[in-house]
């Protein structure tokens, strides 16, 4: 009995630690893709050098927004508008800082609410909701301002002055509250659009399909707004971790074949072996259910001893793998499924029980007076 539950934590050990460690590295490079990029689709007109800058050439096409809002798999559509302003790294009196300190800085004004509908996680959408802004790593290196501190920003409005929260997202230089955006600046051209896709959507459907309609609403210049963001990404990402989870679902069928040979196995020996005890039982008033009920009662405990011993240390096993990998670049997210381990679990059970069935006929037929006959 021992050496069948072994072989079933061994196979089932061995399932849960590649699943465990998936599901963890799944969750660690969402978070970091999250982190950089953290907008699904990005659909912006081309940008040419201006004035030593980068400027668009012209707005988002008319219509663009309202056509992508439209296409199946589209959860929700912002076109924030943005402007090159002058930014300075610390709190300055009226807008008067030092002349050296001003950087051109390009700023993205977006409404908070919509901000949480659009963006993955908080780091960027937490600091908006409460009136702050976020610079991305890059504009802050460049323009010395730190994470907690005071960034003055200025435009043809005036000034404001804000705390300013450093990430490492792209897209943009500074991003503020669009409220704030409006009282620095009178230009309100949006140069982009954001996406998220609704979470039932297939992300290289709904990428390819704004593709099309980007395609078909060129700018005042001829040129299709360029379509990015981290929808393939995450696919990609998506696409390996199946295919992975599909070789240990093929090993998780292999473990189960060998449960349920080594629990018949061991069974049919039992039932050989425990002959006179058996009949005993069935002389002193056991039934014919009562005895299959019996033998099926610890198959069941066979499997379930093993597939949960190897549950916990598969889990085990995959987080740590997944920790002295992922540490490594990232703080590792550790994550499992319940899902698949449930369903482990239940399989592991029935096959357990399945195995019983014929041990359990064997015995339950077994005729009491031949089987206590002296020999």
């Amino acid at each position: 009995t021992a050496a069948t539950a072994t072989a079933l934590i061994v196979g089932v050990t061995l399932v849960a630690a590649v699943s465990s460690g998936a599901a963890s590295v799944q969750k660690t490079l969402n978070q970091i893709v999250d982190q950089q990029t953290p907008i699904d689709l990005t659909v912006s007109v081309p940008y040419q050098p201006s004035s030593g800058e980068d400027a668009p050439t012209a707005g988002l096409p008319a219509g663009l927004a309202s056509a992508i809002t439209d296409a199946p798999g589209v959860k929700a559509v912002a076109t924030p508008p943005t402007a090159y302003l002058q930014g300075a790294a610390g709190a300055c009196a009226d807008g008067a800082c030092p002349a050296d300190a001003w950087q051109p800085l390009q700023t993205t004004g977006i409404d908070p609410a919509l901000a949480a509908q659009i963006l993955h996680g908080d780091t960027v959408a937490g600091p908006l909701a409460a009136g702050e802004a976020v610079m991305s790593f890059s504009a802050a290196s460049r323009s010395g301002a730190q994470d907690g501190g005071q960034l003055t920003l200025s435009g043809d409005r005036g000034s404001w002055t804000s705390t300013v929260r450093v990430t490492q997202s792209w897209g943009w230089d500074v991003l503020l509250p669009l409220d704030g955006f409006t009282a620095l600046t009178s230009s309100q051209t949006a140069t982009g659009a954001w996406v998220a896709i609704s979470p039932d959507a297939d992300p290289i459907a709904v990428f390819n399909r704004v593709e099309q309609i980007a395609s078909a609403n060129p700018d005042a210049n001829g040129n299709p707004p360029w379509v990015d963001g981290q929808a393939k990404q995450r696919a990609a990402f998506t696409q390996v971790i199946t295919t992975l989870l599909i070789i240990v679902t093929a090993l998780f069928g292999v473990a189960v074949i060998i449960a349920f040979v080594g629990v018949a196995n061991t069974l049919s020996l039992s039932v050989i072996e425990r002959r006179r005890e058996s009949a005993l039982l069935r002389a002193l008033g056991l039934t014919r259910g009562q005895m299959r009920g019996m033998l099926a009662l610890e198959g069941v405990v066979i499997a379930a001893v093993g597939s949960l011993l190897g549950l916990v240390l598969g889990v085990a096993l995959g987080w740590a793998g997944a920790y002295l990998l992922l540490s490594l670049i990232n703080s590792a997210a550790l994550a499992v499924s319940p899902l698949q381990i449930g369903v482990m679990l239940a399989i592991a059970i029935v096959a357990g029980l399945i195995a019983s069935v014929l041990p359990g006929r064997s015995a339950a037929n077994a005729q009491p007076a031949l089987a206590l006959a002296s020999e």
